[in-house]
């Protein structure tokens, strides 16, 4: 399939206004190859749009569905590449962007991408960003459930229901051996 050329300007366009991708670059969030997996990012859309071609139904920015489709891709793969969870709406407003871009592009109708290219003549304005410190605290609740991570609970039944306190695990009287001594090794 043949896009104008306008397609991939106006696409290029949207990945270099979205601040939360701009900061992730700048801020190296992605490591020293942070500028190389935003262009990757952007090549993995494209790509992606390209190929929705071929299915029965072409995605539209018009249909919610498949703005919360490749928002979603969206989110996925910035939380791969950066490690940055997008909670501020971005990334369907960057679907949105695209699919319409994409649509009216393929349509043969460029003045969409041609007036957000006029719109946007500049990338992503950093300097009016504002960070917000903010440290978080893991609760005890929390770190129990992360030490038991991969803990083998098999044998442990709920609501105390099994040994009683006078019978150890291994049948005998006494209970000198708590209900965890199975998980202890055996010499």
């Amino acid at each position: 399939m043949s896009l104008p050329p306008v397609f991939d300007q106006a696409i290029a366009r949207v990945f270099s206004t979205w601040t939360t991708l701009a900061l992730a670059i700048e801020h190296s969030w992605g490591g020293r190859d942070s500028k190389q997996k935003g262009q990757l990012l952007q090549e993995e859309i494209t790509q992606h749009l390209i190929a929705s071609t071929k299915r029965r139904r072409i995605p539209s920015h018009e249909n919610q569905d498949d703005v919360d489709g490749l928002a979603d891709m969206l989110l996925k793969r910035v939380d791969e590449l950066f490690n940055c969870e997008l909670d501020d709406g971005s990334d369907s407003e960057v679907a949105y962007l695209c699919l319409r871009i994409f649509n009216t592009c393929r349509e043969g109708d460029t003045s969409f991408a041609d007036d957000f290219l006029k719109k946007f003549t500049q990338g992503a304005d950093l300097s009016k960003c504002q960070g917000k410190d903010s440290i978080e605290y893991v609760t005890d609740e929390e770190l129990l459930l992360s030490g038991m991570q991969g803990l083998d609970l098999e044998g442990i039944r709920e609501g105390g229901e099994g040994n009683s306190d006078s019978e150890s695990d291994d049948g005998n009287e006494g209970g000198s051996k708590g209900r965890g001594a199975q998980y202890v090794q055996q010499e």
